[in-house]
């Protein structure tokens, strides 16, 4: 089993590739940006790649099920980020326990890990991806309740004591399968990578 160490490691390699992919020139560039469409590609394909070395548990779909009168691609990338971010911290509460970000009481091995990706965010906003998710010792049920919990968790709506209320995304759902190749899941949640309102535009577990 890949630890997280591991899965932060192959980040940040990731991230450094990226880096020096955008210093080399390219003679003809986007319209629309500084990086080309080739960089783009290029860009997409090593995602995929390091999507596949992570052995995903689950291909996850988040959908939203809802029409955004903002077209504003970079406010809905964040808006979907933020929903995407409380549904990390929920869904560790609930597998790990009330402690679950505390290194001392359970070990970072245990969390759960999310590759996302966003799919027609004008039009359709949801994301598609990848979940780490493996049973251990001390948590042996964490791939059945993270099945069993994830829906309810990203249709929180509920009143808080303060009568404020606590929502994610009421009407949305979520879509788990086992994939049947890595490979092909790593594609098809990267296939729109390299257009210029996805390009990176992803989430990873925890990040904001």
């Amino acid at each position: 089993m890949k630890t997280l160490e591991t899965d932060q490691e192959l980040l940040k390699e990731f991230q450094q590739y990226q880096k020096e992919q955008l210093k080399k020139p390219e003679p003809t560039y986007h319209p629309i940006g500084s990086v080309s469409h080739s960089q783009r590609i290029q860009n997409k394909q090593e995602f995929a790649k390091w999507m596949d070395s992570l052995e995903p548990t689950f291909f996850i779909t988040f959908v939203f099920n809802r029409k955004f009168a903002n077209r504003n691609v970079e406010q809905l990338v964040t808006y979907g980020k933020e929903r995407l971010h409380k549904f990390h911290k929920y869904i560790h509460r609930k597998l790990l326990g009330r402690y679950w970000y505390k290194p001392e009481i359970v070990d970072p091995q245990e969390h759960i890990l999310m590759v996302l990706l966003p799919q027609d965010i004008t039009t359709n906003l949801h994301y598609h991806g990848i979940v780490v998710v493996k049973n251990s010792t001390m948590f042996p049920n964490k791939v059945r309740m993270f099945q069993e919990h994830s829906n309810r968790i990203w249709n929180t709506n509920k009143e808080l004591s303060t009568g404020n209320r606590d929502v994610i995304v009421p009407n949305g759902s979520v879509d788990i399968q086992e994939p049947i190749s890595a490979q092909k899941v790593s594609r098809y949640s990267t296939r729109k990578q390299d257009q210029y309102e996805n390009y990176e535009h992803y989430y990873i577990s925890g990040s904001k």
